[in-house]
This record gives structure tokens, sequence and C-alpha cells, in this order.
């Protein structure tokens, strides 16, 4: 069983009984090899695209790293204990391992590391149009929201967003402009969805109370 030695060629010797010896010159390599702490973020679209830090010891310049048996872009060594990377794309929402591979074949997974989520969905918002001073309460029902996600009404960044379930948020509008406004519901990972004239902001009907 090899001794603990470090990263690189050496030679092996062999010596017998007798005293005499035999050299294989670089006959073994001790290969550094690389160490995973963490992956952030841990999840993120199954489109791909999603830009994370690997943490860990031992990454050398020219490591490689593969995403549920996929390579991944645009990877950095930013030193010897981070990567940064960019997620390839994956069929279907599943879980996979994380590998960093460096170039002398060393290798190290994370088992069950990241997680492909698919994008969310906006299927409705109701009610779908309110006064521009804002403040309206407003359900968006769609699929695969994400806790924390934020959500945009015209650009403007709404306001007591609360995270109901993967299928529902509630939100008020924040002030806007008399028209109708594009919704984007955004999940942490990045992915996310959009409604087209969403909601109108529209004047209030004026009303008659009196006549003297």
């Amino acid at each position: 069983k090899t001794p603990a030695g470090t990263a690189g060629d050496a030679d092996v010797i062999l010596t017998t009984p007798d005293g005499t010896t035999g050299r294989l010159a670089a006959g073994f390599t001790y290969l550094t090899t690389p160490f995973i702490t963490s992956i952030s973020p841990d999840r993120g679209t199954t489109s791909g695209g999603t830009s994370v830090t690997i943490l860990g010891e031992n990454f050398v310049e020219g490591a490689t790293v593969i995403i549920g048996g996929n390579p991944v872009g645009e990877i950095v060594v930013l030193s010897n204990q981070k990567i940064t990377a960019v997620t390839p794309l994956s069929k279907a929402p599943t879980t996979v391992d994380v590998v960093v591979l460096s170039p002398d074949g060393a290798r190290r997974t994370l088992v069950s590391g990241f997680t492909y989520l698919s994008p969310p969905v906006i299927s409705e918002a109701t009610p779908g149009s309110g006064p521009p001073s804002g403040g309206t309460k407003v359900r968006i029902t769609g699929a695969n929201f994400s806790e924390g996600a934020t959500v945009t009404v015209g650009e403007k960044l709404a306001e007591d967003i609360a995270f109901i379930s993967e299928a529902g948020l509630s939100l008020r509008t924040p002030q806007g402009d008399e028209g109708a406004v594009e919704i984007v519901v955004k999940n942490p990972d990045g992915s996310f969805a959009r409604l087209e004239a969403g909601f109108t902001y529209v004047l209030p009907t004026p009303i008659i109370t009196a006549l003297n």
C-alpha cells in the first residue's frame, strides 16, 4: 500500500534482502485530488445558464466541471478553493452529481449536489386591473414558483410579495402609469416567467353622489 506523498511523479524502488535495489523512475504518480465542500446556488432551471460557485480544496488551473454527466461551460478557477461556472441544460427536472476533474485525472464527486427545476410559468393575475396609485392586492397563479421569488409589475418591484405555494404568489401593485404592463416573476435561481399585459393600470371610475 502506498505511503503518503506529495503531488507528482515518484520513483518506485525495490530492495531485496541481500541489499540489491531496482528503481523504476516516475513509476507512480500522486494525484492532487480535488475536494468539494459546496456549490452555490445548488439549484437552477433545466434550461441551464445558472452561474454557480464551487468551493473546496486542491482546485488547479485546467480543471473541468461536470454536472449531471454534462460538461460545464465558462469555467474559471479563481483559486485552489474556488471555481465559478455556468450550468449546462438538463432534459428534465432532477437532482444530479457535481464532479470536479483535475487535468491529471483526479476527480471528486459531490453526490446529489445540484437540483434542476422547471422554470416558472404564469397562468393568470387576478384582478387584472387597478388604479395607477398602486396598492391593488393581486394573486398570481401558475407553476414552479420558488420561495423568495420576486415580482415586477411594469418594471417596478411589487410590494408585500408572499409565497403561497409553487402555484401561487400574492402581492400589492406598485405605482404605475395608465395602461397595460408586463408582470415578471423571477425565482432566486435566476429563472423567470413573463405575462405580457398581465396588469392594466386604469383611472378610477368617477362616482356621482349628488347634484345640487
